[in-house]
């Protein structure tokens, strides 16, 4: 399971299933998740589930992903670099999973006019 850190703390995890790809926020519970996407009851973890490339919504994984990072932040002190933005994170996380993913995202952006 790819497991995506900033300086040196965990904060996103892929796990590909059969049927579906989680995308598991190491301290998702402290997250507000947007549009109610975020799913689970344990003590810290908490995911979304992609089952196909429709599932994707760009703007409330921003959101989510924004969330942990700065989460991160205020909890170890990390500092994230401005030119590090969520969608290229987004993108690298799309990327391992596989190309039709990859491809999804790139689509939806630039149907949103995120390109």
């Amino acid at each position: 399971m790819p497991i995506y850190s900033l300086s040196g703390e965990n904060l996103l995890g892929l796990q590909d299933f059969t049927a579906h790809v989680n995308l598991n926020f190491v301290r998702g519970a402290q997250l507000h998740g947007p549009r109610g996407i975020l799913i689970g009851t344990g003590k810290l973890v908490r995911h979304v589930t992609f089952r196909s490339v429709a599932d994707i919504d760009c703007g409330a994984l921003k959101d989510l992903i924004d969330q942990a990072i700065i989460a991160l932040t205020l909890l170890f002190g990390t500092h994230v670099p401005p030119q590090r933005g969520t969608m290229n994170l987004l993108e690298g996380i799309y990327a391992k999973r596989s190309d039709v993913f990859a491809m999804g995202l790139t689509q939806q952006r630039n149907s949103r006019g995120l390109a």
